[in-house]
This record gives structure tokens, C-alpha cells and sequence, in this order.
């Protein structure tokens, strides 16, 4: 390949990359542009979830080691 076809090479990779990161920084910049949604003046809400509670009680966690391999005589 003679230099000046790669270097063709090399310009036209750079122009893609150059235009798709010119693409997304437009993308990006339009999502931030624009306004947050309006809520319709009925605004339908969700119900409250309901919140419970629980005293702390201190036990033991089974651990369970499973697998292949060297027993580690745990």
C-alpha cells in the first residue's frame, strides 16, 4: 500500500470519527435542551406504598460454600 493511500485511509477514519462525535455531542446537547414533560392537570398519582417495621433480632447467617476445587478444610 503506497503512503498516500494510507494516509487517505486515515483521513477518512478520522472524518467518520470527527461527524459521529459531532452527532452525539448534538444529541446529547438537544436531550438537555428540551423541557421536562408537563404532568396533565389530572396527574393521576400513585398510591403510597406502605412502609413496615421490624425489631433487630441478632442470629446466625448460614454460609454455604459450594463449588469446584481444593477443599480448604472449612
Amino acid at each position: 500500500m503506497s503512503m498516500s493511500r494510507t494516509i487517505g485511509w486515515v483521513l477518512l477514519i478520522a472524518a467518520v470519527g470527527a461527524a459521529g462525535y459531532y452527532g452525539w455531542q448534538r444529541y446529547q446537547r438537544r436531550a438537555y435542551d428540551q423541557p421536562p414533560p408537563r404532568r396533565s392537570r389530572r396527574g393521576r398519582r400513585r398510591p403510597a406504598v406502605p412502609v413496615k417495621t421490624a425489631p433487630v433480632e441478632k442470629a446466625d447467617f448460614p454460609v454455604y460454600l459450594t463449588g469446584l476445587g481444593i477443599d480448604a478444610g472449612i
